[in-house]
């Protein structure tokens, strides 16, 4: 076996790589950036293969052109676009906070 792998169950795993019975809760979803975009959508931020963005949408401020969650996720959207969201955006939006989404 190459030293920089070990064997668990009959399978070989890199280092790096754990099993579920290693990770806590927290630890099996992965952490999103939460942010509003153009001060009307809450959303989560997904990097593309390629580096393009695009937001997931969580909520919106419809009166004022925001997205609602059953909307596509908005596309190729720059960084000038959005900002990083806080606890004060969730409640503004009326989503409910959760520990794997990032805030400022």
């Amino acid at each position: 076996m190459p030293k920089n792998h070990y064997k668990i169950d009959n399978r070989f795993h890199y280092d790096n790589i754990y099993t579920l019975k290693n990770h806590t809760h927290k630890d099996l979803f992965m952490a999103l950036q939460a942010v509003v975009f153009q001060e009307n959508t809450l959303g989560l931020l997904h990097v593309g293969d390629l580096g393009s963005e695009r937001i997931e949408v969580l909520n919106g401020r419809v009166s004022k052109g925001g997205r609602v969650a059953t909307d596509a996720p908005i596309g190729f959207v720059r960084k000038h676009e959005y900002r990083a969201a806080t606890l004060k955006d969730f409640d503004e939006y009326g989503v409910l906070y959760n520990d794997s989404y990032l805030i400022a």
